[in-house]
């Protein structure tokens, strides 16, 4: 009984064996993935200079910091609402030209196109788009905000003012880059 057992193991090791065979194919190893992956790529990614960003923030931020100022100027009292609204609506504009001209630098699509920032400053691009965004995003809801009175929209022109501040305090940080 023993023998028999171990005679069907046999066979049953061979029918195995024979079965996951490659049927006389080559019996190198077959490559995972696709032969592309393997391939290196033709052109590594294109990097920008930092003077390119920084070069575009020198071209912006006097101008940002001249609208802040007289946003703020516009909306000394209460009464100002109309004038602050307006002046925020000039910082919007300029903010969001701002932002696309950043972007514009390392967006592949972009006819001004120079490539990614380097190491060394992508963060600080990053954060600088971030905040132009939303310096832009929140001037614009409050020069469009709807004020049936002159202190209904004090929240909207704080956010506004604090986005503006935080966008100017970040083009600070490019000061040793230019």
């Amino acid at each position: 009984m023993r023998a028999l057992i171990a005679a069907l193991s046999a066979a049953a090791l061979v029918l195995v064996a024979s079965c996951s065979s490659n049927d006389g194919a080559d019996p190198r190893p077959r490559p995972t993935g696709s032969t592309r992956e393997a391939t290196p790529s033709s052109s590594p990614q294109k990097t920008a200079p930092v003077s390119a960003f920084a070069q575009v923030v020198a071209e912006y931020q006097p101008n940002l910091i001249l609208l802040a100022a007289d946003a703020d100027t516009s909306c000394v009292t209460a009464d100002d609402a109309a004038a602050c609204q307006a002046a925020y609506g000039t910082f919007e504009g300029v903010a969001a030209q701002f932002m696309a001209e950043m972007l514009a630098v390392h967006s592949p699509s972009s006819s001004t196109y120079l490539g990614a920032p380097p190491g060394e400053v992508r963060t600080l691009v990053a954060d600088t788009e971030e905040l132009a965004g939303k310096a832009s995003q929140m001037a614009s809801a409050y020069q469009l905000a709807t004020c049936p009175d002159p202190a209904a929209c004090v929240q909207e022109k704080v956010f506004a003012q604090t986005a503006a501040a935080e966008l100017l305090q970040k083009l600070g940080a490019w000061e040793p880059h230019m």
